[in-house]
């Protein structure tokens, strides 16, 4: 009987740390994947040094493409970590578009103007921040806890016109 009962525990230890392993890989490979998005994202805009409808377009394909579906809400910008700079949501703030019709979405793109004292400096300059989420996949927690957010920021890109 000794040994029914140490089987048992020992089945259960490996089948704990099987769970346990399972769950680290899928919140890697989902916080992998949206600073993956995020990086894109923040390159095609330092790349085309714009916020076009053309960069939008390739934004949305890649999100297709990866197979990026993870929706969250976008933070206002007064709830955003600085809340002294004035971020201003770029197009709603809202790229790829949850198909639940709710107001959630996959990428979020802020900009904020940067104020320079340099009065040769006539044009105009800004940042963007992106905001990306990825979530766990596991069914009993991914129904308790929201997405997680994801940010990053590009150099200041340089408005032409």
């Amino acid at each position: 009987m000794k040994e029914a009962i140490g089987a048992t525990q020992i089945f259960a230890i490996c089948l704990t740390f099987i769970l346990l392993l399972t769950g680290y890989l899928a919140i890697s490979v989902n916080h992998a994947k949206a600073f993956k998005i995020k990086n894109y994202v923040v390159g095609l805009i330092e790349e085309k040094q714009e916020l076009s409808s053309d960069v939008i377009d390739d934004i949305e394909t890649y999100l297709t493409a990866q197979g990026y579906g993870t929706y969250g809400e976008c933070p206002s910008p007064l709830r955003m970590e600085d809340t002294d700079t004035e971020w201003q949501l770029e197009r709603n703030g809202c790229l790829g578009y949850s198909p639940t019709g709710s107001n959630t979405c996959g990428v979020c793109i802020y900009s904020m103007p940067v104020v320079t004292a340099n009065d040769d400096f006539e044009n105009e300059r800004k940042y963007y921040r992106v905001v990306t989420f990825w979530k766990f996949d596991l069914p009993i927690v991914n129904v308790v806890l929201k997405p997680f957010k994801v940010s990053g920021e590009s150099k200041f890109i340089l408005n032409e016109g």
